[in-house]
């Protein structure tokens, strides 16, 4: 390789840092320069590497030759992280080629949360973003209040739990809609500190029904036929609990993102010209960061998206 880049800030210090010091010892032992590149920066310019490296295996598929093992695992692995539910750009969708610029980019991750549009390398124009929390730490805490084995992190384990939960079970006032009220009601930021502290009273006032078999738990029902276990105990389980705190948090995101669309007239399958100019209206969304994985969040979108 020419040389070796590698995210260095901002974001999650851990991970970063785990990052940077394999790249040192790539680069090293390639003796080939080490570039950092702006973590945020390249979580929005990622989608153009890997739709430039899908059209690659396609025109080599197309023109006879054979993919190494490596490339196959590459592009399997491409194939399977921009397979969504949402219509995110994708090489098919754009002929092959890289995603042009204008476009609109909604970053969900750990430790960032922001609606930006992009105009070329280095010319980012930041519509919103968190005035707190990012949603994926409020995702992580959440499912460590609720305590769930989160391993690394814990937004996959209380995306899980929620397809077990009915968030109608529990009441608006525990799990209020963040930015509802004052002067950035009609902005579009962001905002999931407040919706994380709730899930933090409920857990700590005992407004969460425990799971049979731990403390505080009602496991004394004689009846062999009631199968119901919200009979004995009324109060929202944890299951309730992610649901609807994941329901809400991708409302408010899902939210924000039409405001965005709105401003911007992005429409996702408008025609684009072969070298639009940077101040052109973006018609692409690109979706990117950890939070994009979550599936209720890409059928979100794509509603939102449908209802544009």
């Amino acid at each position: 390789p020419d040389a070796v880049a590698v995210t260095a800030g901002p974001g999650l210090e851990v991970c970063l840092r785990v990052g940077m010091e394999f790249a040192k010892e790539c680069a090293g032992k390639w003796g080939v320069p080490l570039v950092a590149v702006n973590h945020l920066e390249a979580h929005m310019m990622v989608v153009r590497l890997t739709e430039r490296l899908a059209a690659e295996d396609v025109a080599k598929v197309a023109r006879g030759a054979t993919m190494t093992d490596a490339e196959k695992r590459n592009s399997s692995a491409i194939a399977e992280h921009d397979a969504p539910a949402t219509p995110i750009a994708t090489a098919a969708a754009l002929d092959h080629e890289p995603v042009p610029f204008p476009f609109l980019t909604l970053l969900v991750s750990g430790g960032h949360s922001q609606l930006i549009v992009a105009r070329g390398l280095g010319d980012y124009e930041i519509l919103g973003g968190t005035l707190d929390d990012a949603v994926g730490e409020a995702f992580d805490k959440t499912a460590r209040m609720l305590g769930l084995a989160v391993g690394g992190a814990g937004g996959p384990a209380l995306e899980k739990l929620a397809k077990l939960g009915d968030p109608a079970r529990v009441d608006n006032p525990k799990l209020p809609r963040p930015l509802m009220q004052g002067k950035y009601k009609h902005s579009l930021d962001m905002s999931f500190a407040g919706l994380k502290s709730a899930v933090r009273r409920a857990v700590e006032s005992g407004g969460v029904r425990p799971e049979p078999g731990t403390p505080g738990a009602d496991d004394d029902d004689d009846d062999p036929h009631d199968d119901d276990p919200h009979d004995d105990d009324p109060r929202p389980s944890r299951a309730d609990f992610a649901a609807a705190f994941q329901d809400v948090a991708i409302n408010h995101i899902t939210q924000r993102l039409s405001r965005a669309l709105d401003a911007y007239e992005l429409v996702a399958a408008a025609p684009r010209a072969a070298s639009p100019a940077p101040d052109a209206t973006p018609h692409i969304l690109v979706v990117s960061g950890g939070v994009a994985a979550n599936q209720r969040l890409r059928a979100a979108i794509a509603e939102t998206l449908a209802a544009a």
